[in-house]
């Protein structure tokens, strides 16, 4: 999960101040812990991801210096 926003975006404000997340898929409900990504081979891999589904986009540099990437993880 990513926020191009970087930590101006709510959503991930209140995920940085409080890590635990809920996620539902259907009528599954999943408590889950958002870790922040920072190594840069899984940066590399997220975005790699990010060109495969979103037919080779690339994110100006404005917007990677601000995303901020994290890896949901159970509780």
């Amino acid at each position: 999960m990513a926020a191009g926003g970087g930590l101006e975006s709510t959503w991930a404000s209140h995920i940085d101040a409080d890590p635990r997340v809920r996620l539902r898929v259907g009528d599954d409900l999943f408590e889950l812990r958002a870790e922040r990504v920072e190594r840069a081979i899984d940066l590399r891999k997220f975005r790699a991801g990010l060109r495969r589904k979103y037919d080779g986009f690339e994110p100006d540099a404005e917007q990677e210096a601000k995303a901020v990437v994290y890896r949901l993880v159970p509780r």
